[in-house]
């Protein structure tokens, strides 16, 4: 077996490298069009006293400035309520449309996770959708802002 140089990667400690706070600029909100990624996966949470599993999935930007960014999105459990104690049955609702505007039709039986891996892996599950930012105002009255995939807003990519 041959032995690597490592050149200057060799003395590194991860632990002690900074990275600045900021992160990559914010995407500008507005509509793009999006490519499925194949990175899908449940997200289990607990809530008063139960217990809830959302879709979580990632898409990147397709076309424009920003291709390649990408984008983290939620389909909340259907069975989970909001407020008001209305289910979030939109949820299925919207993954349903994606499927539509994305042209790959969900299996009978296949669940969330495994369809929108399944339609990313296809290299065709292009969709557009509207991109915002949502201020979020926590208990103590600091501001968190959050970029979000609007659900009720996918369309066919041309």
């Amino acid at each position: 077996m041959s032995e690597v140089n490592l050149g200057g990667w060799e003395n590194v400690k991860f632990g002690e490298v900074d990275v600045p706070k900021d992160g990559y600029a914010d995407i500008p909100d507005g509509e793009y069009t999006f490519q499925l990624l194949p990175f899908a996966k449940y997200r289990q949470s607990e809530f008063d006293g139960k217990t809830f599993v959302s879709t979580n999935a990632t898409a990147q930007i397709a076309e424009g400035d920003s291709r390649g960014r990408r984008v983290f999105f939620e389909f909340p459990d259907p069975a989970a309520t909001n407020k008001e104690g209305k289910p979030k049955t939109w949820s299925a609702q919207m993954l349903k449309k994606l499927s539509i505007v994305v042209g790959i039709d969900i299996e009978e039986g296949e669940g969330p996770v495994a369809y929108l891996n399944r339609a990313a892996n296809t290299g065709n599950a292009r969709f557009v959708a509207k991109l915002g930012t949502r201020v979020i105002i926590k208990q103590d009255g600091t501001e968190n802002k959050r970029q979000e995939v609007n659900l009720f807003s996918f369309k066919p990519a041309a």
